[in-house]
């Protein structure tokens, strides 16, 4: 079932964009929307806004939603 939901996902790259975490959340949530995926969008605002208290834990939040997978090294 997970791999279904991650297969669903827009692609979407953080790679080369402004590093503002406000920004990168307002491109990804963009892509969510024009997918269809309003609800995804808003719970990924959510999460971040409400779960995080760092830039580190709120790019892991938004990367979550796109359809890439994250290294940690």
């Amino acid at each position: 079932m997970r791999e279904e939901m991650e297969q669903k996902r827009p692609s979407f790259s953080l790679v080369g964009q402004d590093g503002n975490i406000f920004h990168l959340l307002t491109t990804a949530s963009r892509v969510l929307q024009r997918n269809g995926m309003a609800g995804e969008a808003k719970e990924m605002w959510d999460r971040v806004l409400n779960e995080c208290s760092s830039y580190g834990e709120a790019l892991l939040i938004c990367t979550q939603f796109s359809g890439h997978r994250v290294k940690t090294e």
